[in-house]
């Protein structure tokens, strides 16, 4: 009889952790703003979990995460009134398994970040791709208040927003396909810095800002196939090419008020794309072979190879108050 007393609670906590292991899909049904960890706003009602397969398609209201919370993937339905989306408050961290991603043919799902106080962590990890969606500020709090953002994307991210102010860290371990980046705030806190690094290749990029106290450091090569929309470093900003033999092909660039891009420590290549160099702006890199350059105000070119031939086949207009640079490492 003992024998049995313990066989019947055994297997039924078996039967507990295969169902949990397996996860299932679970939709957000609420018809108001409301948090993750309320069981009654998802059907069937119980909270997501690291095995589970979350989803907000069909309901006009935000999901708000105010404690640390996870799940396997997320599906999200955008629309153009913008009155569904979620929100990671302040200093808390939401973790996806999988993917994280936009229904197909919708609008780009936004994932909010609240402002909080200084010091405040807020993070999302995602170990899968990212596509379709917007990382973003909360429109609520879009005034920088000091506190830290942290996204850790192990997997690609394509045609998606990523907005980052003042404070903070992004990392992409895979490719960046399509993808609008905005980091760094010239007037954000005194001290803070935002740091990016990006491990693959950049392709079709539709828009590049970095401003103020930011460094993105890009491994992989860099192809901008349309000129229509600017690719912008300001500000004592840095875009760097940081390891193996890469190009950087195409774009329409303005570097200005100590823009910097840096790619010496490697086989870097600039080739194509229109350049305005402006106010102390420094391209310093290998070989530098624009189709269009203009270097005005103290700006500084310092390459090893300047364009496919010698002398410099590319006209240089000098409109500014103190005349650009152009240096030729070879020689000196």
């Amino acid at each position: 009889m003992s024998s049995r007393l313990l066989t019947i609670p055994i297997v039924g906590l078996c039967g507990l952790i295969v169902a949990t292991a397996t996860g299932g899909v679970i939709n957000w049904t609420s018809t108001v703003d409301g948090f993750w960890d309320d069981e009654p706003n998802w059907s069937p009602q119980q909270v997501p979990g690291p095995n589970d397969d979350a989803k907000h398609l069909n309901r006009f209201s935000a999901i708000k995460i105010r404690f640390d919370q996870s799940s396997n993937s997320f599906e999200g339905n955008g629309n153009a009134a913008s009155d569904r989306f979620l929100v990671i408050q302040s200093g808390k961290r939401w973790t996806v398994g999988q993917d994280l991603f936009t229904t197909s043919g919708a609008s780009n799902f936004s994932v909010q970040f609240d402002a909080g106080q200084l010091g405040d962590r807020t993070e999302l990890f995602v170990s899968g791709d990212v596509s379709d969606v917007n990382l973003v500020p909360s429109p609520a709090d879009a005034e920088d208040t000091g506190d830290y953002i942290g996204l850790d994307l192990d997997g690609n991210v394509s045609d998606s927003v990523i907005t980052l102010q003042d404070y903070g860290l992004v990392n992409i371990a895979g490719d960046v396909s399509n993808t609008r980046i905005t980091l760094g705030d010239p007037q954000g806190t005194p001290g803070s810095a935002t740091l990016a690094t990006i491990e693959g290749d950049i392709t079709g990029l539709p828009q590049l800002q970095l401003r103020g106290h930011t460094l993105l450091s890009v491994e992989g090569d860099i192809t901008i196939t349309s000129d229509t929309e600017p690719q912008v470093v300001e500000d004592s900003a840095e875009l760097k090419l940081s390891v193996g033999s890469q190009t950087l092909t195409g774009g329409n660039w303005t570097l200005k008020n100590n823009g910097f891009l840096r790619g010496l420590e490697s086989l870097t290549n600039v080739i194509g794309g229109t350049w305005l160099l402006d106010d102390d702006a420094i391209v310093n890199v290998i070989r530098f072979d624009p189709d269009q350059l203009t270097v005005v105000d103290g700006a500084l070119v310092s390459v090893f190879y300047l364009g496919p031939t010698t002398p410099w086949p590319l006209p240089i207009r000098d409109g500014g108050t103190v005349l650009g640079v152009l240096v030729n490492l070879l020689d000196v």
